[in-house]
Protein backbone atom coordinates (compact mmCIF):
# COMPACT_ATOMS: atom_id res chain seq x y z
CA UNK A 1 0.00 0.00 0.00
CA UNK A 2 2.71 2.31 0.96
CA UNK A 3 4.42 1.96 -2.83
CA UNK A 4 0.98 2.46 -3.83
CA UNK A 5 -0.02 6.07 -2.86
CA UNK A 6 2.97 8.14 -3.97
CA UNK A 7 1.77 6.95 -7.85
CA UNK A 8 -2.03 7.70 -6.83
CA UNK A 9 -1.23 11.14 -5.79
CA UNK A 10 0.94 12.02 -8.80
CA UNK A 11 -2.19 10.94 -10.95
CA UNK A 12 -4.59 13.24 -9.16
CA UNK A 13 -2.22 15.76 -8.32
CA UNK A 14 -3.83 17.38 -11.56
CA UNK A 15 -7.21 18.22 -10.53
CA UNK A 16 -6.18 19.66 -7.26
CA UNK A 17 -6.66 23.37 -7.45
CA UNK A 18 -3.75 24.20 -5.10
CA UNK A 19 -1.79 22.70 -7.65
CA UNK A 20 -3.03 24.57 -10.55
CA UNK A 21 -2.34 27.68 -9.11
CA UNK A 22 0.11 28.33 -11.01
CA UNK A 23 -1.64 29.56 -14.18
CA UNK A 24 -2.70 32.19 -12.71
CA UNK A 25 0.46 33.61 -10.73
CA UNK A 26 1.89 33.73 -13.76
CA UNK A 27 -1.04 34.35 -16.36
CA UNK A 28 0.61 37.16 -18.10
CA UNK A 29 2.42 34.27 -19.61
CA UNK A 30 -0.76 32.79 -20.91
CA UNK A 31 -1.54 32.75 -24.53
CA UNK A 32 -4.17 35.26 -25.02
CA UNK A 33 -7.61 33.92 -25.44
CA UNK A 34 -9.57 34.40 -28.55
CA UNK A 35 -11.80 38.28 -28.42
CA UNK A 36 -12.97 39.27 -31.90
CA UNK A 37 -15.48 42.47 -32.47
CA UNK A 38 -18.56 41.66 -34.22
CA UNK A 39 -18.77 44.93 -35.70
CA UNK A 40 -22.08 45.99 -33.45
CA UNK A 41 -20.77 48.01 -31.04
CA UNK A 42 -24.16 47.72 -28.52
CA UNK A 43 -23.57 44.28 -29.04
CA UNK A 44 -19.76 43.71 -28.14
CA UNK A 45 -20.10 45.39 -25.17
CA UNK A 46 -22.77 42.98 -23.36
CA UNK A 47 -20.60 40.21 -24.60
CA UNK A 48 -17.42 41.71 -22.84
CA UNK A 49 -15.79 42.80 -25.79
CA UNK A 50 -16.93 40.47 -28.55
CA UNK A 51 -16.69 37.12 -29.55
CA UNK A 52 -14.89 34.82 -27.43
CA UNK A 53 -13.96 30.89 -27.61
CA UNK A 54 -17.18 29.14 -26.50
CA UNK A 55 -20.37 27.78 -28.24
CA UNK A 56 -23.09 30.46 -29.27
CA UNK A 57 -26.70 29.87 -30.72
CA UNK A 58 -29.12 31.68 -32.41
CA UNK A 59 -32.62 30.31 -33.23
CA UNK A 60 -35.60 32.21 -34.76
CA UNK A 61 -38.72 31.39 -36.49
CA UNK A 62 -38.29 31.17 -40.76
CA UNK A 63 -37.49 33.97 -42.55
CA UNK A 64 -36.93 36.09 -39.98
CA UNK A 65 -33.19 37.05 -40.50
CA UNK A 66 -31.08 34.11 -39.23
CA UNK A 67 -28.69 33.25 -42.22
CA UNK A 68 -28.74 37.08 -42.95
CA UNK A 69 -28.07 38.02 -39.29
CA UNK A 70 -25.13 35.34 -38.61
CA UNK A 71 -23.78 36.44 -42.25
CA UNK A 72 -23.37 39.94 -41.73
CA UNK A 73 -21.61 38.97 -38.07
CA UNK A 74 -19.18 37.26 -40.84
CA UNK A 75 -18.50 39.90 -43.13
CA UNK A 76 -18.08 42.48 -40.17
CA UNK A 77 -15.60 40.03 -38.51
CA UNK A 78 -13.43 38.97 -41.51
CA UNK A 79 -12.98 42.96 -42.26
CA UNK A 80 -11.08 42.68 -39.15
CA UNK A 81 -8.49 40.55 -41.07
CA UNK A 82 -9.76 37.45 -39.14
CA UNK A 83 -10.43 34.13 -40.89
CA UNK A 84 -14.31 33.01 -41.08
CA UNK A 85 -15.52 29.67 -42.40
CA UNK A 86 -19.21 29.55 -43.07
CA UNK A 87 -20.50 26.46 -43.63
CA UNK A 88 -24.01 26.67 -45.35
CA UNK A 89 -26.24 24.00 -45.26
CA UNK A 90 -29.37 25.37 -47.53
CA UNK A 91 -27.98 28.26 -49.38
CA UNK A 92 -25.57 27.78 -51.95
CA UNK A 93 -21.71 29.79 -51.59
CA UNK A 94 -22.75 32.31 -54.65
CA UNK A 95 -26.10 33.32 -52.72
CA UNK A 96 -24.54 34.23 -49.77
CA UNK A 97 -21.88 36.56 -51.67
CA UNK A 98 -24.51 38.06 -53.55
CA UNK A 99 -26.45 38.42 -50.15
CA UNK A 100 -23.27 40.33 -48.88
CA UNK A 101 -22.67 42.11 -52.15
CA UNK A 102 -26.41 42.94 -51.94
CA UNK A 103 -26.02 45.17 -48.62
CA UNK A 104 -22.50 46.69 -49.82
CA UNK A 105 -24.94 47.82 -52.95
CA UNK A 106 -27.78 49.64 -49.62
CA UNK A 107 -25.13 50.95 -47.87
CA UNK A 108 -23.18 52.91 -50.32
CA UNK A 109 -26.66 53.98 -51.99
CA UNK A 110 -28.44 54.13 -48.85
CA UNK A 111 -29.38 57.92 -48.91
CA UNK A 112 -30.00 57.89 -52.42
CA UNK A 113 -34.12 57.86 -52.45
CA UNK A 114 -36.72 58.57 -55.03
CA UNK A 115 -39.93 60.37 -54.10
CA UNK A 116 -41.52 57.75 -53.43
CA UNK A 117 -38.78 56.60 -50.89
CA UNK A 118 -37.59 53.58 -52.95
CA UNK A 119 -33.48 53.22 -53.70
CA UNK A 120 -33.24 52.17 -57.06
CA UNK A 121 -29.36 51.62 -56.94
CA UNK A 122 -29.33 49.13 -54.28
CA UNK A 123 -30.20 45.69 -55.61
CA UNK A 124 -31.08 42.68 -53.84
CA UNK A 125 -29.72 39.19 -54.33
CA UNK A 126 -31.57 38.26 -57.37
CA UNK A 127 -31.17 41.73 -59.14
CA UNK A 128 -27.69 40.89 -58.77
CA UNK A 129 -27.60 37.11 -59.68
CA UNK A 130 -29.93 37.46 -62.92
CA UNK A 131 -27.81 38.17 -65.87
CA UNK A 132 -31.06 39.23 -67.84
CA UNK A 133 -32.00 42.44 -65.83
CA UNK A 134 -28.36 43.57 -65.48
CA UNK A 135 -28.30 44.15 -69.39
CA UNK A 136 -30.93 46.82 -68.70
CA UNK A 137 -29.46 48.67 -65.68
CA UNK A 138 -28.43 51.97 -66.19
CA UNK A 139 -24.46 52.95 -66.13
CA UNK A 140 -25.02 53.66 -61.92
CA UNK A 141 -27.21 51.00 -61.42
CA UNK A 142 -23.74 48.74 -62.97
CA UNK A 143 -21.91 50.93 -61.22
CA UNK A 144 -22.91 50.28 -58.22
CA UNK A 145 -22.62 46.55 -57.83
CA UNK A 146 -18.88 46.98 -59.29
CA UNK A 147 -18.49 49.18 -56.28
CA UNK A 148 -20.05 47.03 -53.71
CA UNK A 149 -17.57 44.29 -55.81
CA UNK A 150 -14.50 46.09 -54.86
CA UNK A 151 -16.00 46.39 -51.41
CA UNK A 152 -16.70 42.93 -50.92
CA UNK A 153 -13.08 42.03 -52.38
CA UNK A 154 -11.73 43.49 -49.04
CA UNK A 155 -12.62 40.75 -46.52
CA UNK A 156 -13.37 37.55 -49.54
CA UNK A 157 -9.66 36.62 -48.49
CA UNK A 158 -10.55 35.90 -44.92
CA UNK A 159 -14.18 34.97 -45.84
CA UNK A 160 -14.16 30.12 -46.38
CA UNK A 161 -17.73 29.02 -47.42
CA UNK A 162 -18.24 25.32 -47.84
CA UNK A 163 -22.12 24.78 -48.74
CA UNK A 164 -21.32 20.79 -49.59
CA UNK A 165 -21.49 21.38 -53.17
CA UNK A 166 -17.74 19.89 -53.54
CA UNK A 167 -18.60 16.83 -51.80
CA UNK A 168 -21.41 14.17 -52.85
CA UNK A 169 -21.87 13.84 -48.55
CA UNK A 170 -24.04 15.98 -46.42
CA UNK A 171 -21.75 18.47 -44.19
CA UNK A 172 -21.53 16.73 -40.79
CA UNK A 173 -20.42 17.82 -36.91
CA UNK A 174 -17.32 15.30 -37.63
CA UNK A 175 -16.42 17.19 -41.54
CA UNK A 176 -16.56 20.08 -39.86
CA UNK A 177 -13.96 19.41 -37.34
CA UNK A 178 -12.03 18.05 -40.15
CA UNK A 179 -11.89 21.47 -41.93
CA UNK A 180 -11.48 23.62 -39.14
CA UNK A 181 -8.38 20.91 -38.41
CA UNK A 182 -7.01 21.52 -41.43
CA UNK A 183 -7.45 25.40 -42.21
CA UNK A 184 -5.32 25.53 -38.57
CA UNK A 185 -2.71 23.17 -40.29
CA UNK A 186 -1.96 25.02 -43.40
CA UNK A 187 -3.21 28.37 -42.37
CA UNK A 188 -1.98 28.86 -39.17
CA UNK A 189 -5.03 31.00 -38.16
CA UNK A 190 -7.83 30.23 -35.74
CA UNK A 191 -11.21 31.01 -37.45
CA UNK A 192 -14.41 31.80 -36.34
CA UNK A 193 -17.05 28.66 -37.29
CA UNK A 194 -20.61 29.49 -38.13
CA UNK A 195 -23.01 26.85 -38.73
CA UNK A 196 -26.15 27.26 -40.84
CA UNK A 197 -28.21 25.77 -39.52
CA UNK A 198 -28.45 22.79 -36.72
CA UNK A 199 -31.10 20.89 -37.99
CA UNK A 200 -30.17 19.80 -41.42
CA UNK A 201 -26.77 18.38 -40.58
CA UNK A 202 -26.21 15.02 -41.76
CA UNK A 203 -27.55 12.54 -38.57
CA UNK A 204 -24.98 11.18 -36.14
CA UNK A 205 -26.45 7.73 -36.80
CA UNK A 206 -29.63 7.27 -39.15
CA UNK A 207 -30.89 5.06 -36.33
CA UNK A 208 -31.48 7.73 -33.80
CA UNK A 209 -34.33 10.52 -33.12
CA UNK A 210 -33.65 13.81 -34.74
CA UNK A 211 -33.72 15.10 -31.15
CA UNK A 212 -30.90 12.75 -30.17
CA UNK A 213 -29.03 13.96 -33.35
CA UNK A 214 -28.79 17.33 -32.39
CA UNK A 215 -27.86 17.00 -29.01
CA UNK A 216 -24.66 14.82 -29.99
CA UNK A 217 -24.11 17.58 -33.01
CA UNK A 218 -24.92 20.26 -30.12
CA UNK A 219 -22.02 18.65 -27.32
CA UNK A 220 -19.84 17.89 -30.69
CA UNK A 221 -19.65 21.80 -31.10
CA UNK A 222 -18.85 22.92 -27.82
CA UNK A 223 -15.80 20.51 -27.39
CA UNK A 224 -14.52 21.56 -30.93
CA UNK A 225 -14.95 25.61 -29.00
CA UNK A 226 -12.73 24.11 -26.51
CA UNK A 227 -10.65 21.79 -28.62
CA UNK A 228 -9.13 24.55 -31.41
CA UNK A 229 -9.67 27.35 -28.75
CA UNK A 230 -12.50 29.43 -31.13
CA UNK A 231 -15.88 30.72 -30.78
CA UNK A 232 -18.57 28.24 -32.98
CA UNK A 233 -21.63 30.74 -33.79
CA UNK A 234 -24.89 28.17 -34.85
CA UNK A 235 -28.23 28.75 -36.26
CA UNK A 236 -30.64 26.88 -35.01
CA UNK A 237 -34.86 26.69 -35.93
CA UNK A 238 -37.56 26.80 -34.33
CA UNK A 239 -40.77 24.26 -34.74
CA UNK A 240 -44.22 26.27 -35.49
CA UNK A 241 -45.34 26.28 -31.72
CA UNK A 242 -43.22 29.18 -31.23
CA UNK A 243 -44.47 31.27 -34.27
CA UNK A 244 -46.95 33.42 -31.92
CA UNK A 245 -44.91 33.30 -28.98
CA UNK A 246 -42.04 35.79 -27.39
CA UNK A 247 -38.64 33.83 -27.90
CA UNK A 248 -37.78 32.29 -24.80
CA UNK A 249 -35.36 29.03 -23.38
CA UNK A 250 -38.90 27.14 -24.07
CA UNK A 251 -38.20 27.94 -28.13
CA UNK A 252 -35.35 25.62 -28.01
CA UNK A 253 -37.00 22.78 -25.73
CA UNK A 254 -37.08 20.40 -28.81
CA UNK A 255 -33.14 20.03 -27.71
CA UNK A 256 -32.50 20.15 -24.20
CA UNK A 257 -29.10 20.31 -25.22
CA UNK A 258 -28.71 23.55 -26.61
CA UNK A 259 -29.81 25.42 -23.69
CA UNK A 260 -27.82 23.77 -21.18
CA UNK A 261 -24.73 23.38 -23.71
CA UNK A 262 -24.43 27.49 -24.67
CA UNK A 263 -22.22 29.53 -24.01
CA UNK A 264 -24.24 32.37 -25.16
CA UNK A 265 -28.31 31.55 -26.20
CA UNK A 266 -29.87 34.49 -28.79
CA UNK A 267 -33.29 34.79 -30.07
CA UNK A 268 -34.88 36.88 -32.97
CA UNK A 269 -37.90 37.82 -32.96
CA UNK A 270 -40.40 41.07 -34.68
CA UNK A 271 -40.55 44.18 -32.35
CA UNK A 272 -43.73 43.46 -30.25
CA UNK A 273 -44.45 39.59 -29.97
CA UNK A 274 -43.66 40.17 -26.01
CA UNK A 275 -46.52 39.87 -24.05
CA UNK A 276 -48.70 43.37 -22.90
CA UNK A 277 -49.22 44.17 -19.53
CA UNK A 278 -53.44 42.74 -18.81
CA UNK A 279 -53.84 42.02 -22.61
CA UNK A 280 -56.98 39.18 -23.64
CA UNK A 281 -55.79 36.40 -25.64
CA UNK A 282 -58.43 37.30 -28.45
CA UNK A 283 -56.35 40.97 -28.39
CA UNK A 284 -53.48 39.62 -28.20
CA UNK A 285 -54.14 37.12 -31.48
CA UNK A 286 -55.54 40.01 -33.16
CA UNK A 287 -51.99 42.49 -32.76
CA UNK A 288 -50.19 39.75 -33.61
CA UNK A 289 -52.30 39.18 -37.18
CA UNK A 290 -51.43 42.69 -37.83
CA UNK A 291 -48.16 43.05 -36.72
CA UNK A 292 -47.34 40.25 -39.20
CA UNK A 293 -49.47 41.48 -41.74
CA UNK A 294 -47.39 45.05 -41.38
CA UNK A 295 -44.23 43.32 -41.40
CA UNK A 296 -44.62 41.10 -44.47
CA UNK A 297 -45.95 44.38 -46.83
CA UNK A 298 -42.79 46.05 -45.31
CA UNK A 299 -40.66 43.19 -46.82
CA UNK A 300 -42.95 43.49 -50.19
CA UNK A 301 -42.23 47.23 -50.45
CA UNK A 302 -38.61 47.15 -49.69
CA UNK A 303 -38.95 49.22 -46.45
CA UNK A 304 -37.17 48.33 -42.64
CA UNK A 305 -38.97 46.78 -40.42
CA UNK A 306 -38.06 46.10 -37.03
CA UNK A 307 -36.49 43.24 -34.92
CA UNK A 308 -35.35 42.43 -31.87
CA UNK A 309 -31.71 40.10 -30.50
CA UNK A 310 -32.60 38.97 -27.32
CA UNK A 311 -29.85 37.05 -25.26
CA UNK A 312 -32.04 34.23 -23.02
CA UNK A 313 -28.35 32.91 -21.56
CA UNK A 314 -25.00 34.52 -21.17
CA UNK A 315 -22.99 31.90 -19.09
CA UNK A 316 -20.58 35.12 -18.17
CA UNK A 317 -22.18 37.92 -18.63
CA UNK A 318 -26.17 39.64 -17.91
CA UNK A 319 -29.03 39.07 -20.81
CA UNK A 320 -30.06 41.40 -22.71
CA UNK A 321 -32.38 42.67 -25.35
CA UNK A 322 -30.81 44.76 -28.32
CA UNK A 323 -32.84 46.72 -31.13
CA UNK A 324 -32.28 46.19 -34.45
CA UNK A 325 -33.59 48.17 -37.83
CA UNK A 326 -33.53 45.59 -40.95
CA UNK A 327 -33.76 45.71 -44.08
CA UNK A 328 -34.72 42.58 -45.73
CA UNK A 329 -34.37 42.92 -49.32
CA UNK A 330 -30.92 43.97 -49.15
CA UNK A 331 -29.73 41.64 -46.13
CA UNK A 332 -29.25 44.33 -43.76
CA UNK A 333 -28.98 44.90 -39.96
CA UNK A 334 -27.99 48.27 -38.29
CA UNK A 335 -28.78 48.77 -34.40
CA UNK A 336 -31.24 51.26 -33.85
CA UNK A 337 -32.55 52.23 -29.91
CA UNK A 338 -36.24 52.00 -31.24
CA UNK A 339 -37.09 51.54 -27.74
CA UNK A 340 -36.65 55.74 -27.19
CA UNK A 341 -38.62 56.49 -29.79
CA UNK A 342 -41.13 57.73 -28.03
CA UNK A 343 -43.96 58.91 -31.03
CA UNK A 344 -43.23 54.89 -32.48
CA UNK A 345 -42.85 52.51 -29.24
CA UNK A 346 -44.42 54.97 -26.00
CA UNK A 347 -41.76 55.43 -23.20
CA UNK A 348 -41.78 52.28 -21.23
CA UNK A 349 -38.91 50.93 -23.62
CA UNK A 350 -34.94 50.94 -22.94
CA UNK A 351 -32.27 48.61 -23.81
CA UNK A 352 -32.81 45.80 -21.83
CA UNK A 353 -31.28 43.99 -18.64
CA UNK A 354 -33.27 40.79 -17.88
Amino acid sequence: MDNFLPHQNQKISRYKAIDLLGYFQAIEKQIKRFEVKTGFNELDKYLSGGLHEGLYVLGAISSLGKTTFALQLADQIAIRHQDVIFFSLETSRYELMAKSISRYTYELNRLARTEDGKNLLAKDLQQILDSQRYTSYSSHEKQTITDAITEYKKIASHIFICDGGDSYKRISANSIREIVEEHIQVTGQKPVVFVDYLQILAPVDIHITDKQSIDINIFEFKKMSRDFGIPIFVVSSFNRNNYDEPVSMNSFKESGAIEYSSDVLFGLQYFGMDYEENELPIERSRRLRELLKANIEKKCNKTPIQIELKCLKNRNGCQFALPFQVMPAYSHFEFKNIYDDTNLYGSNYKIQKF
